[in-house]
Formats: structure tokens, sequence, C-alpha cells
């Protein structure tokens, strides 16, 4: 896995020709969100991705905080990271979470309340496990943690 630095919007711009973790349940035909068309285009410049919902921006300020979090309950640092496959340079992934000296990978949901109490019963979605398979791939991590973190601390 190499590591790289880039901005958000750098980040956005970056990757329109490679693969991401949360393309795969896209591909899959497995993310309730958008449709293996949408996401095509999208790589092809035919139309734009840089919308936000408000789910997607709770979950932006959030993550800091289920970071945080994580550490504190686990004593295992974490710091978000984008990296690239070793050997397949379309292969990318920003991880929610890295650590190199316990080689792992946390994913980060700030979900609805259903979906944050299937967590809570150790229930995760088909479409984060696909997404969470192309880390483990990208970052070649051999632990992963799944977060659900729903804004509070308990």
């Amino acid at each position: 896995m190499k590591l790289i630095n880039l901005s958000r919007e750098d980040w956005l711009a970056w990757r329109k020709d490679k693969i991401g973790a949360s393309d795969c349940p896209v591909i899959l035909g497995i993310c309730p969100w958008k449709r293996p068309g949408k996401l095509w285009q999208q790589k092809l410049g035919l139309c734009e991705d840089t919308f936000c919902t408000s789910r997607m921006q709770r979950g932006n300020d959030l993550e800091p905080i289920a970071r945080d979090l994580f550490t504190e309950r686990t004593g295992i640092p974490i710091e978000s990271v984008t990296c690239i496959h070793s050997t397949r340079e379309w292969m990318v992934a920003q991880l929610d979470g890295y650590n190199a000296e316990h080689n792992c990978i946390v994913e980060i949901k700030c979900p609805s309340a259903d979906s944050h109490a299937k967590a809570k019963r150790g229930i995760i979605p088909e479409n984060y496990h696909a997404q969470i398979q192309h880390q483990f791939e990208v970052s070649g991590a051999t632990h992963g943690y799944y977060v659900s973190f729903d804004g509070h601390d308990d």
C-alpha cells in the first residue's frame, strides 16, 4: 500500500479514473443510494458528483468524534489516510482509520437509527461489507473494525 496526502477536493478529482471503496457496492448493484449507470457517468465526467446531503454532512461532522472515541476505547490510535494498492494503482481507498502497528483499518458510519440499531446487534449492511473488503485489498490490513456512531458516546 502507498499512502498519499490529498485534500478532500483533490481526492475527489484524482479518484475519477480509479475504483474506490465506496464505488464497490455501486458496481455490485448493492448500493441503496446510487446505480452503476450513474457511477459510470460520473467517472466519465458526464455528470457531477459534488453534492453533499445532510446525512453525508452529518457523517463528515461526526467522523472525527467517532475516531477519537475508537482510540479512547481501544487504545489503538488511528488516523484517516488515503491509500493506493501496491500494484493495482486503479484501486484506491480513503480509510476512516488506519494503524500500521496493528495492521488494522477502521470504517466509521454515522447511520440512521435503524442501521445503528442493527449494528448494535452485530449486523453490518451488505453494501458496507463490500466497501470494507475493498479497503482490506487496497491496504493489505489483516484486521478491521466497523464503527457505527450515532453521535452519542454510550
